[in-house]
């Protein structure tokens, strides 16, 4: 929502279509996230509190990857990758943590998540290169689709309905902002 409305402030011009596929998309994107586990935990104040501010520093990343230069690309991204990288070691050097995982299946999971991450970041910010910041901002945000999809296939967790409804919420609201 963040670089949604960053972008429209800031000159997106977005026709009723892709308004209304923006709002469906959102709404599809907090369904397909709903937890699946059947626990009763209850979710306490400070936990939506710390995800809504994780949520709005991702907005805030897509703002800034906005407005980079295209001809810069993919230094942003290097630059924000690095700079990741020194503060996370910082902690875990200050905090006395293994830096290291202990197996060799762990450091290729997390290579291969870096590599991932980096290369969907370098494809966001030629998304907005070429796109408008509200538009691909969301689009890029309906992330969770994928996860819950991949879960499925792979570890064969159960869709609840709140989830499938989801998917398809994500479905329309893509074709929604495509057509304006």
């Amino acid at each position: 929502l963040v670089p949604a409305v960053w972008g429209v402030l800031n000159g997106d011009d977005l026709s009723r279509w892709a308004w209304l596929g923006i709002g469906v998309a959102l709404v599809a994107i907090g369904m397909v996230s709903v937890s699946n586990d059947g626990s009763k935990m209850s979710v306490t104040t400070r936990v939506i509190v710390e995800a809504l501010i994780a949520g709005a520093g991702f907005g805030v990343f897509f703002i800034f990857m906005d407005a980079t230069e295209g001809a810069t690309a993919p230094w942003p991204v290097v630059g924000a990758r690095l700079t990741t990288t020194v503060a996370v070691l910082g902690y875990l050097l200050i905090a006395r943590q293994p830096i290291i995982a202990n197996t060799r299946q762990a450091v290729w999971l997390i290579v291969a998540t870096g590599v991932f991450d980096t290369t969907s970041n370098i494809l966001f910010l030629y998304a907005v290169d070429v796109g408008q910041l509200s538009v691909v901002s969301v689009l890029a945000s309906l992330y969770p689709v994928a996860t819950v999809i991949l879960a499925r296939a792979f570890l064969h967790e159960r869709m609840n309905r709140i989830q499938l409804g989801g998917c398809v919420g994500a479905l329309i609201g893509t074709v929604l902002i495509a057509i304006g």
